[in-house]
């Protein structure tokens, strides 16, 4: 089976007005792969973070006990309290487990959908829906797929999809099926573009929308597998003279990048 180089990354902008962001991203790497969630707390500010910091950090600690990730959800959605007038749970999240070798879960609950994107195109997943007995109003949605070096799997906030709300050629906001847009064109015109610069670029552009001020925590993170890239460090010369050659071969035939330093190198 294959290895391959999970890159993940995210970044996040507040709520114009506020210090504390109320969307929370957490990673944690394990031997087979990476777990990544992202969570929204309802509302902004300090109540927002606590409860969207309490969801990713239940579901991480889930998911590295090797609780399976639809239980995973169950427990979260049981634990979390439910506003009493919204009838809605205090946050929502997306939880991604992916292993090496590009095999990844998927479960959602009320954040936009997440993107998968394949040469530089979006490509549609299929879901499965989970009943939720706790929520009349939620959804649960589960997805198991594997990944081709070279795929991206974009999820974001909704401050993200409804940034630009009102404008006169956003009245519904920027919308899944713009950010979905605006990322194959960045694709096409970068395929190399690493995981951070996908989630710093629609970020930035979600505030834009929002007249470079945000009008809801603004969060996107973003799943690159690759091709593992290797670098080798050459920092001085052998202590014996006769393994110089020795050293010049495996520094010629090393297949990545090569980087030398010291003062007698």
């Amino acid at each position: 089976m294959n290895s391959y180089f999970l890159e993940a990354d995210h970044f996040q902008i507040c709520k114009n007005g506020y210090l504390s962001c109320g969307d929370t991203f957490y990673s944690i790497k394990n031997d087979n792969g990476i777990i990544c969630v992202l969570a929204d707390g309802l509302g902004s500010g300090i109540k927002a973070s606590v409860l969207s910091t309490l969801t990713t950090t239940m579901a991480a600690g889930f998911m590295s006990s090797k609780v399976d990730i639809k239980r995973a959800a169950e427990i979260i959605l049981e634990t979390l309290p439910v506003c009493s007038y919204r009838q809605i749970g205090y946050s929502t999240f997306t939880i991604i487990e992916a292993s090496n070798s590009g095999h990844i879960k998927v479960i959602e609950h009320d954040n936009p959908p997440y993107m998968l994107l394949r040469a530089g195109k979006s490509i549609p997943v299929e879901k499965q829906e989970i009943p939720i007995k706790t929520f009349r109003k939620s959804h649960l949605y589960y997805s198991e797929l594997d990944l081709l070096p070279g795929d991206r799997v974009v999820y974001f906030s909704d401050g993200v999809s409804q940034s630009g709300m009102g404008l006169p050629h956003l009245p519904l906001g920027w919308l899944e099926s713009g950010v979905e847009k605006y990322l194959e064109k960045l694709l096409i015109d970068s395929p190399a573009i690493s995981a951070s610069d996908i989630s710093r670029r629609v970020a930035y552009k979600a505030r834009e929308y929002d007249g470079n001020k945000a009008a809801d925590d603004i969060s996107c993170a973003a799943l690159y597998l690759r091709n593992p890239r290797r670098t080798m460090l050459v920092t001085g010369p052998p202590y014996k003279k006769e393994h110089d050659s020795t050293l010049a071969d495996m520094v010629s035939n090393f297949d990545g990048k090569k980087l030398v330093c010291g003062g007698t190198t």
